[in-house]
């Protein structure tokens, strides 16, 4: 506890009796600790002294049923995990009292390099469909963190994922469409923002099945992580500044190379050609980077610190690569999902109570000479089917009022996940809710002209859509004239939204 923990080590070599010793009031082992504190070089020095015995004690348990490796996932630890993993398999998919598996903790906290470790190491395939205590499958669980990356591979090495439902009848789709700032049409960026967000380029994701199988970055003890290209490219480049100089060394060195092939007139037109061609690049790239030099020293003018623009061109970065991969999220969900075919699925609702509490008898067919207390025991059965009748169509009330992911996206204004619906299942203009509303009707009442104008460029079906009511005899003028405290303007000042709203009504 106080990181002594060569004296711990050397306690273990010494007395083989503490190996499995609980010492916290949690009932965590020493190895427990040293995983949550991220003491990787600990860790694997005890695993080197408990060989004789490393299954059973890695199997170890706390009280909320957390074994060293659920720890270790938990704090993004991918050497630990792969030495852990490697001495026994079956810790991939032990559960604790939460029902979360180590894999499920790694999606759970975007831990990306440990959630493909522990994936190289899962040989059940169930293991990949364990869900939660709540029914959130890992798909769920990179969804609720945002963790856009994670979440694309793995619709593409799980795709039957896709259409798992958890406990509150929420898909992972569901839940990207309640998350509207992970979109561009929530953004509110200034016009100078916006001049940067369109020049500024983002990879996007890629990956296939092949990528599976990859191996994890820790076969051996002290090896070191391979990145790739890319990743040391990103690596070398972190700051604005970083990358406006290699980009300036880039284009100097294309200079230089232009200068060499003015002075060897000699050479074949061909050749010379396919040179011109090669350096073609560098001209526009250092075009490229004395405009945003330009830019740049502009933001420097305006707000009097470089680093505040650099801060600025960052942050601007990071939301627009967030953009994009959400998008290509909800591509594959739409992709992959089968919410509009008639497909049943495993869902992760809690067993029926016919299930729980087995067959009810009918009171009707008790004999009447039976003893009084049988009556009494008839009673109690009878008022124990009223409320398991109760419970049921309270689960089928709340079951109903769960809008599809096109009703929530017109309602939080994500007009992409609308038009992408749309566009892949037709048949989703029709969804209404429990009060009757469809999506036109959703997308006037919460304020949404982006979602508006998508189906007004719809001309055979918004006609139709804005003709419908709600359960109250409420049409889409009545929706666009109430005015609720909960949905403001994004615009200061009273005037402005007033003037805002006689626009949207009009």
């Amino acid at each position: 506890m106080n990181g002594q923990w060569e004296k711990v080590v050397e306690v273990y070599r010494l007395a083989e009796y503490v190996h499995d010793l609980r010492i916290t009031k949690m009932g965590d082992t020493a190895l427990h600790i040293a995983a949550f504190d991220g003491e990787t070089e600990v860790v694997l020095a005890l695993l080197e002294v408990i060989k004789e015995n490393v299954s059973k004690i890695l199997q170890i348990k706390n009280k909320k049923g957390n074994t060293p490796l659920h720890l270790a996932a938990e704090v993004g630890d991918v050497e630990t995990c792969h030495a852990m993993a490697t001495k026994d398999r079956k810790l991939v998919s032990s559960r604790n009292k939460k029902n979360e598996t180590p894999l499920f903790l790694a999606a759970l906290n975007g831990h990306e390099k440990v959630f493909r470790c522990l994936d190289s190491h899962c040989d059940d395939e169930r293991c990949y469909s364990f869900r939660a205590r709540n029914g959130d499958t890992i798909l769920h669980a990179a969804m609720s963190g945002e963790y856009f990356s994670l979440a694309f591979q793995i619709i593409l090495w799980h795709p039957e994922l896709v259409n798992y439902i958890n406990q509150s009848g929420f898909s992972p789709l569901h839940i990207l469409a309640n998350t509207p700032s992970a979109f561009k049409s929530s953004s509110r960026l200034r016009p100078l923002d916006r001049l940067i967000y369109q020049c500024l380029i983002v990879e996007e994701l890629k990956g296939g099945k092949e990528d599976k199988k990859s191996i994890c970055p820790f076969e051996k003890r002290g090896r070191n992580t391979i990145d790739t290209g890319s990743e040391c490219h990103q690596a070398l480049t972190k700051s604005w500044g970083n990358r406006m100089c290699s980009s300036l060394c880039l284009s100097k060195r294309g200079n230089k190379k232009e200068d060499v092939e003015n002075s060897q007139q000699d050479s074949s037109s061909m050749s010379g050609m396919n040179q011109r061609e090669e350096s073609h690049p560098n001209y526009i790239y250092s075009s490229c980077v004395k405009f945003f030099n330009l830019i740049t020293a502009a933001l420097n003018v305006i707000n009097g610190s470089p680093r505040s623009t650099i801060w600025s061109i960052d942050k601007i970065l990071d939301e627009k690569r967030r953009h994009i991969w959400a998008t290509q999220v909800m591509n594959q969900l739409v992709k992959h999902s089968n919410l509009y075919k008639k497909v049943i699925q495993s869902t992760g609702e809690t067993p029926d109570d016919k299930d729980k509490f087995g067959d009810v008898p009918d009171p009707t067919k008790v004999d009447p000479e039976q003893p009084s207390h049988t009556e009494k025991k008839d009673d109690t059965e009878d008022k124990k089917n009223d409320k398991l009748e109760e419970k049921k169509n309270d689960k089928d009330n709340k079951l109903e009022d769960k809008k599809t992911p096109i009703l929530i996206a017109a309602k939080m204004g994500v007009s992409e996940m609308v038009e992408t619906i749309l566009d892949k299942f037709p048949v989703a203009i029709e969804d209404v809710d429990s009060e009757n509303k469809n999506v036109a009707l959703l997308a006037v009442e919460n304020r949404q002209p982006h979602v508006y104008s998508l189906l007004v460029d719809r001309k055979k079906q918004i006609t139709r859509l804005l003709r419908r009511v709600d359960n109250n005899g409420n049409n889409a003028l009545h929706l666009a004239a109430k005015c609720g405290s909960h949905r403001p303007w994004l615009t200061p000042g009273a005037a402005l939204q007033m003037q805002w709203e006689l626009k949207w009504y009009t």
